[in-house]
């Protein structure tokens, strides 16, 4: 087993490219480019992430399928954002979103990786925020959060959380983000989400220095 971004997972992947293009194997093809781009993104190397994106949105069309569409578009949209073409990021993300909206997960438990759609809304509420629209970017927050919750998917809800407080606190809302840091922290330490337990302590503490409790923010 070896981590991601490393050389020997890049070999892995473009061996897998090369056997399934002569082969016409196009869902192989896919997968091996989105290894790729994963690779890419691990790396931080934004340039060699869009072309892996780019080149996997032409194997998708061929594919034709709603889950494949989705995933390029997202792939492709988490590259541009990256870079900073944040319109395009929103355009190709907004797409993805369309193509599996959360309705489709609901109905196809199982069937899809649940956690991909809040995923693309925790994104998208980012990308969003950038762009200057605060309310657009919270609606999608809580409801990549909603999502979650219908699907009883604790890591991904305690992921989301994180979005929710962090987009209350960029808002400046400090009870809110307060609410649901409280949430994260209950959340994760229920499951053991150790991690999120400290980001969740985090924003909390935030909350509570925002409302004048600094010593209360401070463990």
């Amino acid at each position: 087993i070896r981590p991601g971004g490393a050389s020997e997972v890049d070999h892995a992947f473009l061996e897998a490219r090369e056997l399934s293009a002569p082969a016409h194997d196009d869902e192989a093809l896919f997968r091996a480019q989105r290894g790729l781009w994963l690779q890419s993104l691990q790396r931080g190397v934004t340039a060699e992430t869009r072309q892996h994106a780019q080149a996997n949105m032409q194997v998708a069309a061929r594919i034709g399928t709603r889950p494949v569409i989705g995933e390029a578009s997202r792939c492709l949209a988490m590259a541009l954002w990256l870079q900073g073409h944040l319109q395009a990021a929103r355009n190709h993300m907004d797409y993805a979103i369309a193509c599996m909206p959360a309705a489709y997960f609901l109905e196809h438990k199982g069937v899809h990786d649940p956690a991909w759609g809040s995923d693309c809304m925790n994104a998208s509420s980012l990308i969003y925020w950038q762009l200057g629209y605060p309310d657009e970017a919270l609606r999608r927050s809580i409801e990549g959060l909603d999502v979650n919750r219908a699907l009883q998917l604790p890591l991904a809800s305690a992921v989301a959380l994180e979005f929710v407080s962090l987009v209350y606190a960029m808002l400046d809302q400090p009870i809110n983000a307060g609410k649901a840091a409280d949430e994260l922290i209950a959340v994760s330490r229920k499951y053991g989400f150790l991690t999120h337990v400290e980001l969740g302590r985090m924003l909390k503490g935030w909350a509570l220095a925002a409302r004048g409790f600094a010593r209360k923010g401070i463990p």
